[in-house]
């Protein structure tokens, strides 16, 4: 238990630095494309080194390891042990505590996100009637108050208000159909909703709210700027957005997971003239990519020592025997457990912690409580290490 919840602490601690600082690189340069005046389409792409991040983090973590071994020890201890006291003394465990902390707010808030998804599902499908429209094989009308959307995670379906229908112009409808079949090509609504589950998984982060409202709006302009693109009516697609603005519904459904037309439209509005350049995009994204991938991998072996221990010798000056659990002792249990600990250049012991242990859990308690007692000599530099610790009752 004590490795498990000291691996998935160290993994969550790290992983929430990758991160941090893949937000950071995004806002950073997103800010610096916007000014130079980029196209949105080039923009959005940068959002594609958070999950990127994540994954070379876990895939450069595990390929490293770099213990150094030392030789396994054996403590033996008489059958009657005068250990009742110590075996009762009271130990709060912290990190338990925020781990604990963690999974329940992430489940609770990733629970929530799936049941909000349903609900919105369920609505839509008993206010939802699919309708022709030439070129499309996924649009519904609804007698909902909503905007016109793009919902769905694997097969997205467009739904625009029955009374919008009757509202807009054949081509003004045109246009809002081809703005929410963008978001379906690009699986916009699956992206917002792996955010949001990102978001739920790293609550304790500041800067996610930020971020989602900054990646909404990218979605959002980069698909306005391929409507006008493909179909050269500029002039149409802003009326329709005014239009869009004054007659903006009340929210039927949460925003989180599903992309509306509605987002942000003053805004909007006001970027359609600009002319945004669109040169270099492969070659922005390729090298920011390149940057954020070496961030993750800086990240994820900042986690494992680098040291192979092949020219490291540890050389113990103090080793402190383990207590033999009382539970263990009347029970006449024998097992053993692996410690991986950090040796600093110092020869003091950190981060101690138990890998494996038979049987499990028993020893675990002690085995690293003893071992954090632990010095070597002084060495050049900071080394990790693994230690088997046996445990053994004498005969009576």
């Amino acid at each position: 238990m004590t490795s498990v919840v000291d691996s998935l602490g160290m993994g969550l601690l790290f992983s929430s630095v990758v991160v941090l600082l893949a937000l950071l690189c995004i806002v950073v340069v997103r800010k610096i494309l916007i000014r130079l005046n980029y196209s949105r389409n080039v923009i959005l792409k940068l959002w594609l080194a958070l999950p990127l991040s994540l994954v070379v983090y876990f895939v450069v973590m595990p390929l490293k390891d770099s213990h150094h071994y030392l030789t396994p020890i054996t403590f033996s201890v008489p059958g009657y042990i005068q250990t009742l006291s110590q075996s009762a003394s009271y130990y709060f465990d912290w990190k338990l505590l925020f781990i604990l902390v963690w999974v329940l707010v992430a489940g609770w808030k990733i629970g929530t996100l799936f049941r909000q998804y349903i609900k919105a599902r369920n609505k839509l499908l008993n206010h939802a009637e699919l309708i022709h429209v030439k070129g499309f094989s996924n649009v519904y009308s609804s007698d909902l108050d909503v905007s016109p959307m793009a919902f769905g995670l694997l097969k997205p379906m467009i739904v625009v208000p029955q009374k919008l229908i009757g509202r807009l112009t054949q081509s003004e409808l045109q246009l809002v159909i081809l703005h929410e079949s963008i978001h379906c090509r690009r699986a916009d609504p699956l992206w917002r909703f792996a955010l949001a589950c990102l978001r739920s998984i790293y609550w304790f982060l500041p800067g996610f709210n930020f971020s989602r409202e900054v990646f909404i709006e990218d979605q959002e302009l980069a698909c306005d700027e391929q409507v006008i693109s493909q179909s050269q009516q500029l002039s149409v697609y802003a009326q329709l957005l005014l239009s869009l603005n004054r007659n903006q519904p009340r929210r039927a459904l949460n925003e989180t997971v599903y992309c509306s037309a509605s987002f942000n439209l003053k805004e909007r509005i006001m970027k359609l003239n600009k002319d945004n350049k669109k040169k270099h995009q492969i070659s922005i994204i390729s090298l920011f990519l390149l940057s954020v991938f070496a961030i993750s991998s800086w990240s994820a072996m900042a986690q494992v020592v680098t040291n192979d221990g092949g020219d490291i010798v540890l050389t113990p000056t103090h080793r402190a025997a383990p207590m033999y659990p009382f539970i263990a002792a009347k029970e006449k249990i024998s097992g053993q457990v692996t410690v991986e600990f950090t040796v600093t250049r110092e020869g003091r012991v950190i981060n101690a912690k138990a890998v494996e242990s038979t049987p499990a859990e028993i020893f675990d308690k002690e085995a690293v409580k003893a071992v954090e007692q632990w010095t070597f000599e002084p060495i050049e530099k900071e080394t990790q290490a693994r230690q088997v610790i046996e445990f053994e009752l004498d005969p009576e």
